[in-house]
């Protein structure tokens, strides 16, 4: 049925969802890029870290236990300055990950229409509904199965180093620290490597959503198609393209075996041999003034045409040129070639006698 929405969006369609912010956005694909940034951030800089807070370890075990109160406020500012030599930089870095992975995936784009106030938003019903989607179950759903699998790929991380931690641990902090820091890389590694098969599978999968979301009926793109026909600018620029492959159009009209006519607004030019081709093909097609000139030249070139209106409109409104018809498209187009054949019996006969 024409009213389902079973083809793909035009470009047309993809660049006004665009427009309204509606892109593909993959939150793994941002997950695991941050993920990276944070590996390369901790594997730089985690000795480092690792000495200061340990020499604030101890600061706090040796000297604090002593001297409660002497040591308080340089153990506090030593603790403050970790704090910030970690935070500071880790956000940065987090901060620059989302905003060049969500460029790499949908470039620059600034929708004012995504960011205008929209009292949707705060219908409670809407979001009851929401929450309860399939979509949202779905997603839960499968941060479950995430948090599983890195509780996991922790746990088994964790055990396999359970010894050399404890035996550094009794060591001293120097050698604890060296040794937790090496955990630590070892589960961001494992994580990274999880977290890439998932970004690539959940990117297909919103990808596709997207599209799905987007499509559009025969009479959609067919409703598009006269409204970007009714703008000037474009309307100009097509009639200059046409007028630049009209000679071209015309040389391919001339392999056709029928043009299946409107009559006079649309014209189809069909090709169709049973070795050659599955179905019909279409060589080109035209409307008004190029429909008139590919009669024309059908009739000076002896090409029949067959006067079909219904399916002269749907070929015009649901194909392309250089593609072979729909299968909904069989029945008729097999009575224009009927009567193509029809014809030249005819045309036979009259020769013989």
């Amino acid at each position: 049925m024409s009213g389902e929405k079973t083809e793909k969006p035009t470009q047309k369609k993809l660049d006004d969802a665009r427009k309204k912010g509606q892109v593909s956005v993959s939150k793994d694909a941002q997950i695991l890029f941050k993920l990276l940034m944070f590996y390369m951030f901790f594997f730089w800089l985690s000795q480092d870290y690792a000495a200061r807070f340990s020499e604030l370890l101890d600061l706090i075990v040796t000297a604090g236990l002593k001297q409660p109160w002497t040591f308080s406020e340089s153990i506090f500012s030593m603790f403050f300055d970790l704090f910030v030599a970690i935070t500071v930089p880790l956000v940065a870095v987090c901060a620059i990950a989302a905003t060049l992975i969500t460029w790499a995936q949908i470039g620059f784009l600034v929708s004012p229409e995504a960011l205008t106030p929209s009292f949707k938003k705060f219908d409670a019903v809407s979001n009851i509904k929401n929450m309860f989607s399939k979509k949202s179950l779905v997603q839960l759903l499968l941060s479950i199965v995430k948090v599983l699998i890195l509780s996991v790929v922790g746990y088994l991380v964790f055990k396999d180093n359970m010894g050399d931690m404890i035996y550094s641990y009794r060591a001293g902090l120097t050698q604890f620290f060296d040794v937790l820091v090496h955990v630590l890389k070892a589960i961001i590694f494992v994580s990274l490597i999880i977290f890439m098969v998932i970004a690539v599978i959940d990117w297909s999968v919103e990808y596709m959503h997207h599209i799905k979301n987007l499509r559009m009926s025969h009479q959609d793109i067919a409703d598009e198609r006269k409204q970007s026909m009714g703008n000037p600018q474009l309307k100009q620029r097509m009639k200059r393209e046409h007028r630049s492959i009209l000679n071209s159009s015309l040389t391919r009209v001339a392999g056709a075996k029928a043009i299946v006519a409107n009559p006079t607004h649309i014209s189809v030019a069909l090709d169709y041999e049973p070795g050659k081709h599955d179905l019909p093909y279409i060589l080109a097609m035209g409307t008004d003034d190029e429909a008139l000139r590919i009669r024309e030249f059908a009739k000076k070139n002896g090409i029949p045409i067959i006067v079909n209106v219904k399916l002269a409109r749907m070929l015009y409104q649901d194909c392309e040129e250089d593609e072979y018809i729909q299968r909904e498209h069989l029945e008729l187009a097999a009575q224009v070639f009927r009567a193509v054949m029809e014809m030249a019996s005819d045309q036979d006969k009259g020769v013989s006698h």
